[in-house]
């Protein structure tokens, strides 16, 4: 059986400004994958209903809903709760403010101006974490299915030598008192013998 191509996995990167998320998309563009970009933390979370994603670019300083609000909602399903999360801001804050993105669930927050080289090595190791993870289950769905195929065609076999053995019994016992739902008269007196040429 030849192996299906390779899918890519999903970036999802999530800023309100257009000029910083296509900077990074184009930074990423070098990892041929699949990029998705939303502008809100609204639209991340629609993207997330939608898709799995490997890994998530998430702006900080975003109006209406903030990276850390974004964030904790992502948290909160449990088919997000374990997508890696880089938090990416421009203000050069304490320790809370850093401390406070790790809190989220962050496994990693960068200050801009973005070093591009830094920034595409560190999606690529969770893209290639995602990619390992892949393999495994394949070959388990792939099994489970081979099972489940070979158990129906067993089963259906199994019927119908069943069917074939009955056909050929015409002197099991009750089988001549059968209910009119079964081919049977359904009063109860014994069916007709047909003679089998």
């Amino acid at each position: 059986m030849k192996e299906p191509a390779e899918e890519k996995v999903s970036i999802l990167i999530v800023d309100d400004r257009p000029d910083k998320m296509l900077a990074y998309e184009t930074i990423l563009s070098d990892l041929k994958e699949n990029i998705v970009c939303a502008r809100s933390g609204k639209e991340a979370l629609r993207c997330l209903l939608k898709q799995d994603f490997a890994v998530i670019l998430l702006d900080v300083n975003m109006p209406v809903m903030d990276g850390f609000e974004t964030a904790a909602l992502i948290r909160q399903r449990p088919r997000s709760e374990t997508i890696p999360i880089i938090f990416i801001s421009a203000v050069n804050d304490t320790e809370t403010h850093v401390s406070r993105g790790y809190s989220l669930g962050a496994v990693d927050y960068i200050l801009t101006p973005v070093v591009p080289e830094i920034l595409r090595a560190k999606i690529a190791v969770f893209v290639d974490l995602r990619c390992q993870q892949r393999p495994r289950r394949l070959p388990r769905l792939r099994r489970n299915f081979s099972q489940s195929r070979s158990a129906r065609r067993a089963a259906r076999g199994g019927l119908l030598c069943r069917a074939r053995r009955r056909r050929g019994r015409h002197d099991a016992p009750g089988r001549d008192r059968l209910p009119r739902s079964l081919g049977g008269p359904g009063d109860g007196t014994p069916r007709k013998r047909i003679p089998r040429e």
